[in-house]
């Protein structure tokens, strides 16, 4: 049992589509630090057109796959345990009904919330009127945008987000996992002599 003048972590809640490698590494790094209480709600364990491997037990954090629902098609996430013990913080995706529904009941709980807002670039996307709409109004709503680099922040900065309230979390991978890896290659100096690497 805590003590009664322990000071308490904040309860931080990440909500995903999927458990991405670079994100279960991020997560792995958050749970080490011990700084919050960490958890992270995913929608599915993989989609058809992602290829890695989920493996559970390598993660150090706390998780849960969120309730689904298919109707005629449609595939909804119910973000149930925001009606449970109340998180501090909620970040989440924005671009999905599920993720939407989700945040408006956080808002209307109290909880502060915060989206992960990846860069599409106009060239890469046809933009919907009522999307950029939808933006324009979310994105100053939220304490804040977490995002990996500049052209994020520029991104979310087009759509009103304040620029005191976006944060950078740039996308991490397993050295050591790469590092040990590298050394069972054949022939590796021969092989890095073909590829012309010094």
């Amino acid at each position: 049992m805590p003590k009664a003048n322990a000071p308490q972590h904040p309860f931080v809640v990440y909500w995903n589509n999927i458990p991405a490698p670079y994100m279960v590494e991020r997560f792995n790094a958050l749970a080490d630090r011990g700084a919050l209480e960490f958890e992270a709600w995913f929608n599915d364990r993989i989609e058809p057109n992602r290829s890695w491997e989920v493996d559970e037990k390598t993660w150090r954090f706390k998780y849960r796959y969120l309730p689904v629902t298919r109707v005629s098609g449609r595939t909804l996430h119910w973000p149930l345990p925001l009606l449970g013990r109340r998180p501090d913080l909620l970040v989440s995706l924005y671009a999905e009904p599920s993720f939407l529904f989700g945040w408006g009941l956080a808002k209307l709980r109290g909880v502060k919330t915060g989206f992960w807002v990846e860069v599409t670039f106009d060239r890469w996307v046809t933009r919907s009127p009522l999307k950029e709409s939808l933006k324009k109004w979310l994105f100053p709503k939220v304490e804040a945008i977490v995002t990996v680099g500049e052209n994020g922040k520029e991104f979310a900065r087009r759509y009103g987000a304040k620029a005191d309230q976006i944060y950078f979390a740039p996308h991490a991978i397993d050295v050591t996992h790469y590092h040990t890896g590298s050394k069972d290659l054949p022939d590796r100096d021969g092989l890095r002599r073909d590829m012309g690497l010094d």
